[in-house]
């Protein structure tokens, strides 16, 4: 049976990532003054929990018998352990009197895991059972949520 999945609701990610974190410079002395050479700073905690959601609609209809199932279903996942993790590095040079350069990156790793559980409902079907889908809820251990993204660029200031 061929079909055609649609969308009926956006994905809602709630994430809470308590964290504490550290932050840093480095200077050198020019002359009577300081200047800025790099700073840094990172942030994290071993613990984050997260409520998610992605509601769907399949709409499948064969292609030889003209047999149609719809079906509404929404995965859900309550995760009570996981970690963040976050840090970011920038290091800065004068060019000029009036020009500095910089050159940074910077990162983010953020897991949580939980109980996840798939609610299907047939909305209509042609479809006899046993062939078709059979709505209900199923549970599945260990379900993880894991994002993270890495970034680097250079930079250029002016200043009068």
């Amino acid at each position: 049976m061929g079909g055609v999945g649609q969308l009926v609701g956006d994905p809602l990610l709630k994430l809470y990532d308590p964290f504490i974190g550290i932050r840093g410079q480095g200077r050198k002395c020019c002359g009577c003054e300081t200047q800025l050479m790099y700073r840094w700073r990172i942030k994290g905690f071993p613990l984050a929990f997260s409520n998610f959601s992605d509601p769907m609609t399949i709409n499948c209809r064969s292609t030889t018998t003209g047999l149609r199932e719809i079906v509404t279903s929404r995965y859900t996942l309550n995760a009570s352990s996981g970690y963040f993790l976050e840090g970011e590095f920038e290091g800065l040079v004068d060019i000029t009197r009036n020009f500095r350069g910089s050159m940074w990156v910077q990162g983010h790793v953020n897991q949580v895991e939980g109980k996840g559980q798939v609610t299907s409902t047939v909305t209509a079907s042609d479809v006899l059972a046993p062939d078709g889908v059979v709505p209900g809820v199923v549970d599945i251990d260990k379900s993880k949520i894991y994002n993270s993204f890495f970034a680097l660029g250079l930079g250029l200031e002016t200043y009068f």
